[in-house]
């Protein structure tokens, strides 16, 4: 090693110094410190996690990036509270986005040098994603209930908050909602569904399943399916959305439509988007705090990698806002 010929010192003896171990002197610290500046040297800390018996990074994998790129300010509230949690525990952030890809999740992060990870949106119903729910490898799912061995889940109810929605909707007059739901494959789609389909029985409303469409979780989609059914269900009177980002695209087809909102017609979305606010009229939605889910999901797994006691299952409260679209 360089520095520790430069500093007359054994290669142990100078690895100490840098990592500002105890049992080195002050003044050799500073020596090994100065001297390794002026030869440019740069603490590999990837080797220093593999090396350390507790990890440094919190790793962070997040799939279907692609297709949801219209929906960035989700994957922002995560992160910006995997963050949180990450500076104020001594941990940095590693973020990996994956294609949608049969590739295993475990090797792909043990290949990275991950102990664990934090998984995003992902499709509980993917055979990768069903294997790494059955092995050992940690792991903490955000919005897929999955739990196991070494693995926790941090969801929100989202069956109980799509029923209050559109009963909001039913106590305000609407007796035919349709439903913009995502594209078959995630969990939380039908679990809003299920909301859905519970708020109409309940109302004693019969659900007619040709008005759940899906829109795929984009905004295109939902716009066109929103114009598609109007013209073959011109009686409906309400919308509800999986997410607030096809409840926009539902709410701008309706105006292009001339439709009034709410006189005519009442749209609740999900999510609780910032764009949600500035809409017109501003859309009615579930807010999730996004920033929370993430704090508490890093907090989870690093409880997880240290054998700490954890409870595998965290539902996070969400906010119904009333707003001028219902």
């Amino acid at each position: 090693m360089d520095v520790a010929k430069a500093c007359g010192l054994s290669v142990s003896q100078t690895s100490r110094a840098l990592n500002g171990r105890q049992d080195v002197s002050e003044e050799t610290k500073r020596r090994v410190s100065q001297t390794a500046a002026a030869m440019g040297y740069v603490k590999n800390l990837t080797a220093q996690t593999l090396s350390a018996k507790k990890p440094m990074q919190l790793a962070v994998v997040v799939t279907g990036v692609s297709e949801q790129t219209e929906n960035s300010s989700f994957f922002f509230g995560i992160m910006q509270g995997v963050n949180s949690f990450a500076n104020q525990n001594g941990y940095e952030t590693v973020v990996y986005i994956m294609e949608n890809s049969p590739e295993c999740f475990e090797t792909y992060c043990r290949q990275r040098g991950a102990g664990g990870m934090i998984l995003m949106n992902a499709d509980y119903d993917e055979p990768a994603v069903k294997k790494l729910a059955e092995g050992d490898f940690p792991c903490v799912f955000i919005d897929i209930p999955y739990t196991g061995e070494r693995k926790g889940c941090v969801i929100v109810n989202n069956a109980y908050y799509s029923r209050l929605a559109v009963e909001h909707m039913v106590k305000r007059g609407r007796k035919r909602i349709a439903m913009i739901t995502g594209s078959g494959h995630s969990i939380v789609e039908k679990e809003r569904e299920e909301g859905y389909r519970q708020a109409l029985c309940q109302a004693g409303l019969t659900v007619k399943p040709e008005w759940i469409v899906k829109g795929d979780f984009r905004y295109d989609m939902a716009h066109e399916q929103a114009i598609r059914l109007m013209e073959k269900e011109p009686r409906i009177d309400g919308f509800f959305c999986a997410s607030d980002l096809m409840a926009l695209g539902v709410i701008n087809a309706l105006r292009g439509q001339h439709i009034k909102i709410p006189k005519q017609i009442s749209v609740f979305g999900f999510d609780g988007l910032l764009s949600s606010e500035y809409a017109r009229p501003k859309l009615s939605t579930i807010r999730q705090n996004q920033k929370y889910k993430g704090f508490l999901a890093a907090r989870m797994l690093t409880d997880i990698l240290g054998n700490e006691t954890y409870e595998p299952t965290v539902i996070v409260p969400c906010e119904v806002c009333l707003r001028e679209s219902v």
